[in-house]
């Protein structure tokens, strides 16, 4: 065992005792596929009039659930954008150093190499603090229902900023971010560039068979294949064109297993790196030069007319 895998394994093994009974699922895993809550979701887009915070409200089957959206970098309509979203457990708008912010750590400070305008989401239950977001995710159906907005207000930028610019589009994101990317280009596959990284598309077995297991309640070990049935999208994910996906996975990940998810992605090149979740998670520059050059790779992207 590296450093790597020991860093995560321990960090799971914390992460499950200090959130005692409130684990995923802990009290259901929820009925209805994430394919069904993305394809029920109502929701509107307020106008993006240039940089700063926007809410966004939606409907799921269980009630109405809200999620924001930041400009932070708009350089105008001669420029592609890239979306980017957060990974789990996050404060995305908390740029503060004491703060878990993958988005401060990989683009914030380095705004200025990138020639795009730039988004960034907040996922719905992310911007009430931890303790308001663990009782959230005991629940099924609100862990699926915080997926499915995410990745339906993923489309709803990427549509709105291709009518206001005509430029390129790309969708990037770490962990629970790079799921969310995942789930877009399954479903909605609209963009120009998808940059998932530490994600795959069987996603109940972080749950069900990786390290990450010691976090998840009984419910999910009571009926494994039921949360399979809700959870994983492999199936559907295969079935899109994978020339425009830019993978990066970790070798030595407990989290988002290599040998799992790696079956993900068939037909494209993926950049697997010597780091475990965590390692991967804090390198910043690592991850910030995934994205430029996956950026790159597209020429459409780097044309400013």
């Amino acid at each position: 065992m590296n450093k790597h895998e020991l860093l995560d394994r321990l960090t799971c093994k914390a992460g499950a005792l200090a959130a005692g009974e409130k684990k995923f699922f802990a009290k259901s895993i929820g009925k209805a596929s994430l394919k069904a809550v993305i394809e029920s979701i109502k929701m509107e887009l307020p106008p993006i009039k240039g940089e700063g915070e926007y809410k966004v409200q939606g409907t799921v089957p269980g009630g109405e659930i809200e999620g924001d959206f930041m400009v932070y970098q708009w350089l105008g309509e001669a420029y592609p954008t890239l979306i980017f979203h957060h990974g789990n457990n996050e404060q995305p708008f908390n740029f503060k150093k004491t703060a878990k912010n993958t988005f401060r750590d990989i683009i914030k400070n380095r705004t200025d190499q990138l020639q795009t305008n730039v988004i960034l989401l907040r996922a719905p239950f992310h911007d009430r603090g931890l303790k308001a977001y663990t009782e959230k995710i005991t629940e099924g159906e609100n862990f699926i229902a915080m997926l499915a907005f995410s990745t339906v207000l993923t489309d709803r930028l990427v549509t709105a900023v291709k009518e206001k610019t005509g430029k390129p589009v790309a969708v990037a994101g770490f962990s629970l971010g790079g799921w969310v990317t995942n789930l877009h280009k399954t479903y909605f596959d609209q963009a120009d560039a998808y940059i998932p990284m530490a994600a795959g598309a069987l996603l109940a077995e972080l749950f069900l068979t990786s390290r990450y297991r010691a976090l998840a309640g009984q419910p999910a070990f009571d009926d494994p294949e039921d949360l399979r049935r809700t959870m994983n999208f492999q199936q559907d994910f295969l079935g899109k064109s994978q020339g425009n996906i830019h993978p990066l996975l970790g070798k030595y990940d407990q989290i988002i297993e290599y040998p799992m998810q790696s079956g993900a992605y068939p037909e494209c090149t993926v950049n697997v790196v010597e780091k475990g979740h965590v390692t991967l998670a804090t390198d910043g520059e690592l991850l910030f030069n995934h994205i430029q050059k996956s950026l790159k790779s597209m020429a459409t992207l780097n044309k400013v007319s």
